[in-house]
């Protein structure tokens, strides 16, 4: 009797998962949303360990120029908290 050998399964590509999930309008499993405070408000944070350049979700937030992100970080460090 021939032992068989597991096949590997191809790696799904970043961007074909990215497209699944996007057109899906999901997340994946494996992501939670935390209060920060009330400044902040809330933040994603992952629940399990993901690979190297995976897909992760779809940012649907604002998106700031380096300056402009420099900017905001210059401002919430002066809040008191």
């Amino acid at each position: 009797m021939m032992d068989t050998i597991p096949m590997k399964r191809k790696r799904i590509s970043p961007i074909q998962d990215a497209l699944y999930w996007c057109r899906a309008k999901r997340d994946k499993d494996g992501f939670v949303i935390k209060f920060i405070n009330n400044f902040i408000g809330s933040g994603v944070f992952t629940q399990k360990k993901f690979l190297n350049r995976d897909f992760l979700l779809e940012y649907g937030g604002n998106l700031l120029t380096y300056k402009e992100g420099l900017a905001t970080e210059k401002y919430i460090r002066q809040i008191p908290q």
